[in-house]
């Protein structure tokens, strides 16, 4: 038997190879095309091409560069340039990036593009697969919308607790602290009408009106606190300095750890939103430290760093723990982030074991415009 007569059945197996990877090739549902390294020009691709995009096959294989006149034209630069860098070493490339239907409407491909060398190295061919991504992209431009959508709705929140807080601040102190005064002033007067008067009876009232003097000072004392609580009117008057000055001094006296504050920051003009945020999170920090941390001394800088605001927060305690950080029940460790992020910044939390926790916050540096 001669080879021609052997050739029917060494070509076959080649033909029902090619038969299967057209099939394959023809029914996937990305996009896979073949095109000439040198031209450019599309020299086959599958009929997922017309479904995904809406033109014609053949409309790609007609002339060179004919890819490029569906994309999108902000991206047709991003394309050109991955299309350069394509080199033997190299591996190809992966963009994603928007193409146009004949409709108008647009649909995102995720494109994974790699050469194909002859046998001198030289590429010959350009092989890509497409695939849609369209409604992958949608639902992350939607959640992107969500998320910021929330922010703001958060940074609303945050503006009227923060209204809410200094008005019934002022309320607490102009209201109830006035008539409280009121009536200590009322009882004094009293005290001493009853000191002229003879008698026993007398004085057992002079003691009790002294026990509602006492009380009352007690209640003032509540009321002044809970006023500064709500909202420091040092924040207000007198600026973020002097607010964290007093918050230091506070500290210490409540607590006996030291409090040491270096600052080389002017906040003269500094925006009431950031005031208000970070002199928040100095609280939460400070709170934390006095019940968690064991420490003995803390220290606090707040400086300027071209376009940003930082402050540091250092105690010499125990140091946070992995898994303290990781706790999701933590509203304090969360709300103090999520000040953060509201103003454009981040905050980091680190801690070392017996050596203390740092607490590091970056905001954006805005000064509020002067009034005329």
């Amino acid at each position: 038997m001669n080879r021609t007569e052997n050739l029917p059945e060494t070509v076959q197996p080649l033909r029902d190879r090619e038969e299967l990877f057209r099939q394959m090739v023809e029914n996937t549902r990305q996009i896979v095309f073949l095109a000439d390294a040198v031209s450019g020009r599309v020299i086959y691709v599958n009929p997922a091409f017309e479904k995904i995009s809406g033109h014609p096959c053949q409309s790609l294989c007609e002339q060179p560069e004919s890819w490029l006149e569906i994309v999108h034209p902000d991206d047709q630069p991003r394309v050109r340039a991955a299309r350069a860098s394509l080199t033997r070493s190299s591996g190809g490339f992966i963009l994603e990036y928007r193409i146009l239907r004949p409709d108008g409407t647009i649909r995102w491909l995720r494109n994974h593009t790699f050469p194909i060398t002859d046998e001198t190295g030289w590429i010959s061919h350009v092989v890509g697969v497409a695939e849609d991504i369209t409604d992958r992209r949608q639902t992350e431009e939607q959640l992107r919308a969500s998320g910021e959508q929330l922010r703001q709705f958060a940074a609303r929140v945050e503006s009227v607790r923060e209204e809410e807080r200094s008005r019934i601040a002022r309320e607490v102190h102009d209201e109830l602290a006035q008539s409280l005064t009121a009536l200590r002033f009322g009882l004094w007067w009293l005290d001493h009408r009853l000191a002229a008067l003879p008698g026993e009876e007398l004085q057992l009232c002079r003691e009790r009106a002294a026990d509602m003097m006492q009380l009352v000072d007690q209640t003032i004392k509540s009321v002044q606190r809970i006023a500064t609580d709500l909202r420091p009117s040092i924040l207000d008057s007198l600026g973020l300095l002097a607010a964290i000055e007093w918050l230091a001094q506070d500290f210490q006296t409540r607590t006996g750890i030291s409090l040491h504050l270096t600052s080389v920051f002017d906040d003269a003009g500094l925006d009431k939103a950031s005031a208000t945020a970070l002199f928040r999170i100095l609280q939460e920090a400070l709170t934390n430290i006095s019940r968690h941390s064991g420490a003995t001394r803390a220290d606090i800088s707040l400086s300027e760093t071209g376009n940003h605001l930082m402050l540091e927060i250092r105690d010499n305690g125990r140091g946070i723990t992995a898994d303290e950080l990781q706790d999701s029940s933590s509203l304090g460790l969360l709300g103090m982030r999520e000040r953060a992020l509201l103003l454009g910044g981040d905050l980091s939390i680190t801690g070392r074991e017996n050596e203390g926790t740092t607490v590091l916050i970056r905001i954006p540096l805005r000064r509020s415009s002067p009034s005329h």
